[in-house]
């Protein structure tokens, strides 16, 4: 169709108005159009034609086949098979695009030439036509340009958003600290120092007041210190509770209280001045209170000769632990000198009416044998030897004493050289 044929459509005039317009009143600005266009452009070339019936019909196909392929993934199935008589999902659409593109382009230019032909004609008519033709263009682009920007600027955001992770770095440490902090919180103090270790995240959330203070007992159940035990005050819930794990802290009444390190459950130790010992208060049987330096206590019992042994203790179920399994060991030295030891004795251990009895040795004889169910002691790293009396399990329930001792009276031989420093009552895994 040629712009004589537009003209005469949109202008009203005919064919021949629109015609002896162009020849015979055309203005200066329309011969600036028109040479600006080197040649009147009175018809399309068939090629042009073709072109453009061409690009129109891509385009209507287009849109129709990636229709298909949404409804179709909507419907869940039948989306490959309609990708591969498309083509490609991503080459397909680049191709959509650059056709449009061009496709709007040649439009838009053709529109804006044709509104200042006609305006310098002065068919207003048609001007107004081709300007809404130019305006309706120009929204289209400007929506596909305005989608892609806000496209970019999402990207942009969401990849600003995304730390960098550090070589070596896990997806868990990118975890909010209060989630990271909730977690450590239900592991074990050694857990929560291994995770210190991983990244600083791990090591913000492990060093808080929140995970260890899950560890250590609360606050109305921690007994107090004695004076001098806690000469610099602890940094932080942790730097208590490695405190009081790592050694042994003196307690006003003359026990001694530690945390476990695995479970944070309290122990004891009773010291030899607070058991109940036979025949402790007579000095020919009992040497007076000694010091030994590598004691936990100031003092220590020591045994001249015996007979009849009995040495007792108890503490408080309120004291230890909820739910935790403990044992009871006798901590005590043997002299050079000492003799009468290695029979078995009779241990014991009482909690909530439950006794519990074994025997064991506290002086191991090479020359003598003795039965499988005898316990016997060992030597620890501090150069003390410990026995274990007997074990038990804390439920919490119970209101009263847990008693435990050992006792060797059916014999009565003589016995001498022990040297007592206390009974421990300790987590047993």
């Amino acid at each position: 169709m040629s712009y004589d044929q537009v003209l005469s459509v949109l202008g009203g005039g005919g064919k021949a108005a629109a015609a002896s317009a162009w020849s015979g009143h055309g203005s200066n600005i329309t011969r600036q159009i028109v040479k600006c266009t080197s040649s009147y452009p009175g018809d399309y070339s068939a090629a042009v034609g073709v072109l453009v019936a061409v690009l129109a019909l891509y385009c209507l196909l287009s849109a129709a086949a990636f229709t298909v392929v949404e409804i179709v993934r909507a419907g869940g199935g039948g989306s490959r098979m309609v990708c591969r008589i498309y083509g490609e999902e991503r080459l397909s659409a680049w191709t959509r695009s650059a056709l449009e593109a061009a496709g709007w382009l040649f439009v838009s230019c053709d529109a804006v030439y044709l509104a200042g032909w006609v305006i310098a004609e002065g068919a207003m008519a048609s001007a107004v036509v081709y300007g809404l033709v130019a305006g309706l263009v120009f929204l289209c682009v400007f929506g596909k340009v305005y989608r892609f920007l806000a496209w970019v600027e999402n990207s942009q955001a969401a990849e600003a958003e995304e730390e960098p992770m550090e070589p070596g770095q896990c997806e868990i440490a990118r975890l909010p600290e209060e989630i990271l902090s909730a977690a450590l919180s239900r592991t074990s103090p050694r857990d929560a120092c291994r995770a210190a270790a991983v990244s600083p995240a791990f090591r913000a959330a492990a060093d808080s007041d929140a995970v260890w203070a899950c560890f250590l007992p609360p606050p109305a159940d921690l007994p107090p210190l004695a004076d001098g035990e806690l000469l610099l005050p602890p940094r932080g819930k942790k730097g208590l509770f490695l405190r009081l794990s790592g050694s042994p802290a003196l307690l006003p009444g003359g026990l001694s209280m530690w945390l476990d390190r695995e479970s944070g459950a309290k122990c004891y130790m009773v010291p030899a001045r607070d058991l109940s010992i036979a025949w402790r208060d007579t000095p020919r049987y009992w040497t007076s209170w000694i010091h030994l330096a590598d004691s936990r206590f100031p003092e220590s019992a020591q045994l001249r000769f015996v007979c009849w042994l009995e040495i007792r203790g108890r503490i408080h179920s309120k004291m230890l632990s909820r739910g935790s399994a403990y044992a009871n060991y006798m901590v005590y030295k043997l002299d050079d000198e000492s003799y009468g030891l290695d029979w078995p004795a009779d241990a014991s251990v009482s909690i909530g009416g439950t006794d519990l009895a074994r025997k064991v040795c506290l002086q191991p004889n090479p020359q003598r044998s003795h039965a499988e169910d005898v316990v016997l002691p060992r030597e620890r790293g501090d150069g003390w030897m410990e026995l274990e009396l007997g074990e038990f399990v804390c439920e919490g329930d119970e209101d009263g004493d847990v008693s435990f001792g050992l006792a060797e009276t059916k014999r009565l031989n003589g016995k001498g050289g022990l040297i007592m420093q206390g009974i421990e009552i300790r987590h047993k895994n």
